[in-house]
């Protein structure tokens, strides 16, 4: 079984819960000789989605159908994740506790607001790394002085002259707590905010379903949001590359909003929302009847995403070369009439862990000096 074979055998087991018709795809699957129950694991890890199966197997009654180390080891991953985000939770209720005793209101976004607002059956089928909070403009550095006082510390300093083009507050930490916070005056990139930003996100913000005294995006907002941060934050469009734990996410929201409609209303960005929803119908197998898609829409986004799964050359090549270009053609260029680029090029050129950083990143992408993931 290779990767792209892997990804979606795991994309049905994920759809299990919405699509049961999958079941019996899944265990003629599960048993086939050539399965590869490290690259299985393996494949589950890469796309941050491992925690998320064993809760889909169990309740499916399919953990006899897999290795006993295996259901082992995914049961004491969902385990361990559950009571971390457990404890993450604590920690944004505290959060929450000290904004709302100064009577500003925050909107707790992507993964911890999805667990907030009951969006999976199990908390601990997300993984998180961090509390993304969204705040007001006004309020954004009276809020990080607050943070600061309750023993939150950054790395890195604020600069408050370049408020303007800040997305979010350098990373928040409080030693004892179990996720760093980002702490945001705008819940996408600066050149984006004109169609989808701070006030849009609070105009239609509600209360959170599962976690009484939370406020979260509307639906439409959520699946707004985890596109185009998905995609244009983090040049998903570019590099034809996504994470399943992110479509897992709009799959799941899915179930409350139509995302042809969702899409349709938003009206922006067309031909890329069209491709990305490509991606969470192939990798899920939920295809609505009938596609909005622009008129004129051939599905390379869709090509090139499988191709960097099914063939590793192709993806470790094309992300290369890609990010190659950008970074040291591109943006140089782009530097020469632009004062505040051609200072952070400076800045990462004469910073040594702007070099660690970089060699780290290579080093993951073409694998080396990494051991394989054992179950």
């Amino acid at each position: 079984m290779n990767k792209y074979e892997t990804y979606r055998l795991l994309g049905k087991i994920l759809a299990l819960d919405t699509l049961p018709s999958h079941r019996e795809a899944v265990v003629s699957e599960l048993q086939r000789e050539d399965m590869k129950w490290q690259g299985f694991v393996a494949v589950a890890d890469q796309n941050l989605i491992l925690q998320a199966l064993y809760p889909k197997l169990n309740d499916h009654k399919l953990n006899d159908h897999l290795p006993k180390e295996v259901i082992e080891h995914l049961k004491y991953i969902f385990e361990l994740t559950t009571s971390r985000n457990q404890q993450i939770i604590h920690q944004s209720e505290k959060l929450n506790g000290i904004l709302q005793k100064e009577n500003i209101q925050a909107v707790f976004m992507k993964g911890v607001g999805n667990i907030l607002d009951g969006l999976y059956r199990y908390p601990g089928e997300r993984i998180l790394h961090d509390i993304d909070i969204l705040v007001g403009d006004e309020v954004f550095e009276t809020v990080a002085d607050i943070l600061h006082a309750n023993a939150y510390q950054s790395k890195q300093t604020y600069e408050p002259s370049k408020k303007d083009r800040t997305k979010h507050y350098p990373i928040l930490f409080k030693v004892g707590e179990p996720v760093y916070v980002e702490l945001h005056r705008m819940p996408v990139g600066n050149r984006y905010t004109r169609i989808f930003n701070t006030e849009t996100a609070f105009r239609d913000a509600r209360p959170a379903s599962a976690s009484s005294g939370f406020l979260v995006m509307s639906d439409e907002h959520k699946i707004i949001h985890n596109f185009i941060h998905a995609q244009f934050d983090h040049n998903g469009r570019v590099y034809a590359r996504e994470s399943m734990r992110n479509i897992y996410d709009v799959f799941l929201l899915s179930a409350r909003k139509d995302l042809e409609l969702v899409f349709r209303d938003f009206g922006h960005f067309r031909r890329t929302s069209s491709g990305y929803l490509d991606i969470v119908y192939d990798t899920f197998g939920n295809s609505p009847p009938k596609r909005l898609s622009p008129a004129f829409f051939l599905h390379t986004f869709r090509t090139r995403f499988i191709l960097n799964l099914r063939y590793r050359f192709v993806g470790i090549a094309s992300f290369f070369l890609i990010r190659s270009f950008l970074g040291y053609v591109v943006k140089p260029f782009r530097a020469i009439g632009d004062k505040e680029m051609r200072t952070d090029l400076r800045n990462k050129i004469s910073n040594p862990d702007w070099y660690k950083k970089q060699a780290g990143l290579y080093r993951r992408i073409f694998g080396i000096g990494r051991g394989k993931t054992k179950p």
